[in-house]
């Protein structure tokens, strides 16, 4: 359901877009963002939280991202771009293409070779991390390339957040999150408040939909040896407090407490009978 939104609503904007020649196109957003080599147009996310028939939680997010070249010097620099994903964030289809001006439109060519691989961290050792790696084709001024893609994540205590700022030029950005009515969630503001990001709230009889959107954000800029982006760059993170179900209040992450209690549940069962190896070597 979500997900149809998404690609309905940002589908319609596509094609109000693409109404206009490529060369208008390109000309208007070269005259806007003199000097730049890619603008945004789209950076939009949103979550769906619903509560199964078996009492768990459903997280599915979805990230649609749309983007215009300005150069054809510096347009091929950016034909790639790759997903991470793992166990906590399963990756579901991805659908990417190159909108490829023409004279009176855009013809559209679809990525279709996804090459998987590990993705290995610095500091640790092995996890599971993987990323799914594209080349975006036929890149050149006013090209344009789509992006959008759903994870479903499994541990909904590990739902992440959603930035506004950016580091380049950027259009617009929505970030919109549906639940069930019996899902109660907690929103942490940083660097901004609500009414900063034109927050919006819908209650339906069933789900409740949270909105927040911002056009044309700050463009920061990246400096050697200064804090880390979130210090600075506006965002929000979402967190699930409890949801109800069946008349049975199930909390999730509300307060530390709820944090302290998920912990401990990990690893209460782990090492239930003493190491006759470390005894050992604990009494020589």
């Amino acid at each position: 359901m979500n997900k149809k939104f998404w690609t309905g609503t940002i589908g319609c904007l596509i094609t109000i877009i693409c109404a206009a020649q490529p060369a208008a196109e390109l000309k208007r957003f070269q005259d806007k963002y003199p000097g730049e080599h890619v603008v945004t147009l789209h950076n939009d996310k949103s979550l769906d939280i619903s509560i199964t028939k078996s009492g768990e939680l459903d997280v599915i997010r979805t990230v649609v991202e749309d983007r215009m070249y300005l150069n054809s010097k510096s347009a091929p620099l950016y034909s790639s771009d790759k997903i991470s994903y793992s166990h906590f964030y399963e990756l579901g289809d991805i659908n990417a293409y190159t909108d490829v001006p023409g004279e009176k439109k855009y013809a559209q060519v679809k990525v279709t070779t996804f090459v998987t691989k590990d993705e290995l961290s610095g500091s640790i050792f092995y996890d599971d991390v993987k990323s799914k790696s594209f080349f975006f084709p036929s890149l050149e001024a006013g090209s344009k390339t789509h992006l959008d893609y759903e994870t479903t994540i499994t541990e909904p205590r590990f739902i992440t957040g959603f930035y506004f700022g950016s580091f380049g030029p950027l259009e617009s950005s929505i970030c919109t999150i549906t639940a069930d009515n019996d899902i109660e969630l907690i929103f942490v503001y940083f660097n901004i408040d609500a009414e900063g990001l034109n927050f919006k709230k819908e209650v339906d009889k069933k789900r409740t939909t949270y909105t927040w959107s911002i056009t044309e954000p700050q463009k920061f800029k990246r400096e050697d040896n200064t804090p880390p982006s979130q210090s600075y760059v506006p965002h929000i993170i979402p967190r699930i407090k409890s949801y109800t179900y069946k008349g049975k209040e199930i909390k999730i992450l509300g307060d530390v407490t709820d944090l302290h209690n998920w912990y401990y549940d990990l690893i209460k069962d782990v090492n239930q009978e003493a190491s006759k190896t470390l005894n050992l070597w604990l009494t020589h």
